[in-house]
Order: structure tokens, then sequence, then C-alpha cells
């Protein structure tokens, strides 16, 4: 994932907002589906428990709703983002129907679930909810049947979204929409 953001980083820090939506779109989304949980699944596969349409379907809408959750705290602050999310979401719904068969509202409930499940892992404060990065990575796992108890690896999970989440929003920090 932070390839696929330094990528982005490479194209003009001023961008119109339906080229920048496609191309976060196509890069950390479409590319990312196959790369960023590449080892992970090596692993998982070998259960017999693990769901692979299920993890598909799952990652879509969370790398969606990361990515989502980043635009709109742009969009907060500079409300030309706002355009960005626009395109985004219709990049998001066109492929999940392709994908997944799935409704506008069905998808859009299921990225609002998404980004509510991400913005309580990415905005807790760790000294409030200790056990958070555990709890939401058992919890991710178990959408596609993967059962995992190893703090290391329940605590790469968690840190992946976290690093991502956080490289995005500097790489948007850094971007103007035209």
């Amino acid at each position: 994932m932070i390839n696929a953001i330094k990528n982005l980083l490479k194209l003009k820090t001023k961008i119109g907002a339906e080229e920048l939506a496609k191309d976060m779109f196509n890069l950390l989304v479409i590319d990312e589906m196959n790369d960023f949980f590449q080892e992970e699944v090596k692993h998982w596969q070998s259960s017999d428990s693990f769901d692979e349409q299920a993890f598909n379907r799952i990652l879509f809408i969370y790398l969606a709703s990361y990515i989502g959750v980043a635009l709109s705290v742009r969009a907060n602050k500079v409300h030309s983002f706002e355009k960005v999310i626009y395109y985004f979401r219709q990049y998001v719904r066109k492929e999940a129907k392709l994908r997944f068969g799935t409704s506008d509202a069905e998808l859009d409930k299921a990225i609002e679930n998404g980004s509510d499940e991400l913005i309580k892992l990415l905005f807790t404060e760790p000294k409030t909810a200790p056990a958070l990065d555990f709890e939401w990575s058992i919890a991710w796992l178990k959408r596609f049947g993967v059962e995992e108890s190893n703090p290391i690896q329940l605590s790469k999970i968690a840190f992946k979204w976290k690093n991502s989440f956080l490289h995005l929003l500097n790489m948007l920090n850094t971007m103007k929409v035209a």
C-alpha cells in the first residue's frame, strides 16, 4: 500500500478531482486487492475456514472505506476534495456492481459500516482501549473465516491499516484539487 501511495505522489501535486479519484481508485483499491495482504493470504489459504470470496469483498469495502475516511478528513479542511469523494464513490459503485453484484444501497451501508469500524481503529486513543488493535483485528478476520490469536499477527493487521491511512493522509495534504 505504501508503494501505491508513493506512486500517487509522483503525480502532479495539483490535479483534477476526477483524475485524482480515478488514480486513487486504480492504485489504492484495484491494485491493492492483490497486494495489500498478499503474504497473509498465503497463510490464511491453508485454513479450511478461509472464505476467499468473502475476503475479497471485505477487502474491497475496507479499502474503499479507508480512502473515503481519508478524503473526508481532507475535505473538512479543503472543500475542493468533496468533488474527489463524489467521483471516487462513482468508481467504487461501478466496480462493486461488476465484481459482486452489489446494489448501491447495500454497498453504501457496507462502506458506512467499514468506515465506522476503521474510524474506531484509527482514531481511538490507545490509552482508552489498549486491546483495541487485537479485538479489531480478530473481528475483521472472523468476517472471512480466519481465526487468529497470535498477538504479533493481530498487531500487524491493525498496524498495516493505521500506517497506510497516515501515509495516505500525508499524501492528500500535499495535493491540491484543481
